[in-house]
């Protein structure tokens, strides 16, 4: 009897293409993790899920291999199709998170040759080398990595895995979505000041003139004050997904109008509130 595990897809069984899957996705998190903490110099957790898994390098690994696989003798053609499949990969990526989210998640605009920020030729070059080595030297040792365990084995942990991932994403899309409200909800009660006090202009510019409101107009201290407490509650809410959110990815950006300034606000007051905590926790240890 046949079973899923024995369907194939492009001569391989979905066995092996799971397998790999999932053992390229924890050495992209483990790539990804360790560069991003190298240049931000400090730890974090690089993925959309809260598990040790990116799941863009297991389906850009496993597609590259499935469809250049015919090729593998030719490394112009490997680098070559390494360049457009993951590019193309990495766009759709990209784009589909901004329609969900209405956030990028990473932005390449400050790169020459980008395309709005979703792509841009070093990275897709590099993505080229990537592709040579998958072929020459990473491949190879997957494969041998899943030959090391039974095969019934390897069934019973990728169901385990599978179930564990989708949790981990069902809780992720769910903190990714309240992100987007947050930030949503900050930029409604900043309108809703904004219309009572009956002022306009950018973000800075209306907390700038509310500030002077609260300086010179004693009529509107009482609901300027109210404005501030809904506002500092909505910098302070959020759990550790939408922290972990923003941390791990320094460069995100609210695809929204008139949004940006919402996020970059939320970051700074994260940041701050993480560098006082940590100055806390130093002051204790010097006086034990």
């Amino acid at each position: 009897m046949i079973t899923i595990w024995d369907f194939q897809i492009l001569g391989v069984k979905f066995y092996d293409i799971i397998n790999w899957f999932y053992i390229y996705s924890f050495f992209g998190w483990c790539f990804e993790s360790t560069y991003v903490s190298i240049k931000e110099k400090r730890l974090i957790n690089r993925g959309f899920i809260n598990g040790p898994l990116c799941t863009i390098y297991g389906a850009g690994a496993v597609s590259v291999y499935l469809l250049l696989k015919p090729f593998s003798d030719n490394l112009v053609v490997l680098f070559l199709g390494g360049i457009i499949v993951p590019t193309v990969l990495e766009y759709i990526t990209a784009t589909v998170m901004e329609m969900l989210f209405h956030t990028s998640w990473w932005d390449y605009s400050d790169k020459k040759y980008n395309i709005k920020g979703r792509i841009c030729l070093g990275s897709s070059i590099a993505w080229g080398f990537m592709t040579v080595l998958l072929f020459t030297v990473l491949q190879p040792f997957v494969m041998h990595i899943v030959d090391l365990y039974p095969v019934v084995v390897g069934k019973r942990v990728v169901v385990i895995v599978t179930v564990l991932y989708l949790i981990d994403f069902v809780i992720s899309v769910a903190g990714a979505t309240a992100l987007t409200n947050r930030i949503q909800k900050m930029h409604s009660v900043m309108n809703e000041i904004a219309g009572i006090l009956e002022i306009e202009g950018s973000f800075m510019e209306l907390k700038e003139k509310i500030q002077e409101f609260e300086d010179s107009r004693a009529e509107f201290k009482e609901k300027i004050l109210e404005f501030k407490q809904k506002y500092t509650m909505l910098l302070n809410k959020g759990n550790y997904i939408q922290k972990r959110f923003i941390k791990s990815y320094p460069n995100m950006k609210s695809k929204i109008q008139n949004r940006q300034d919402y996020l970059i606000e939320l970051k700074e007051f994260i940041n701050e509130k993480k560098e006082k905590i940590n100055k806390y926790k130093y002051k204790r240890q010097r006086i034990r």
